[in-house]
């Protein structure tokens, strides 16, 4: 993710985000390590919902909803380096 400074030059966010599943017969546990404020609100507004409709019984489930909120970050940087490109090609 590009983070833009206030001078010109951008600033870099690397994100190296860890993820660990444990399954129990009655539980399944998600651990979610150096991942942005971000994601962890989001993905605690879309489990909370009940329009999510989760199998909690799937051992597979809590990975739906938080690839969707990986991709939504992976989108929002490729957007922002295609911006950052876009500037450089309109002065040359």
């Amino acid at each position: 993710m590009v983070e833009e400074r206030s001078s010109s030059v951008p600033n870099y966010v690397w994100y190296e985000m860890t993820f660990y599943t444990h399954v129990a017969s009655d539980r399944t546990l998600m651990l979610c390590l150096d991942t942005p404020d971000e994601l962890r609100l989001r993905l605690e507004i879309a489990l909370s919902g009940s329009k999510q409709g989760l199998d909690l019984s799937d051992p597979f489930a809590l990975h739906v909803p938080l690839i969707d909120e990986v991709v939504v970050l992976n989108d929002r940087s490729v957007w922002q380096v295609r911006d950052l490109i876009r500037t450089i090609e309109k002065v040359q």
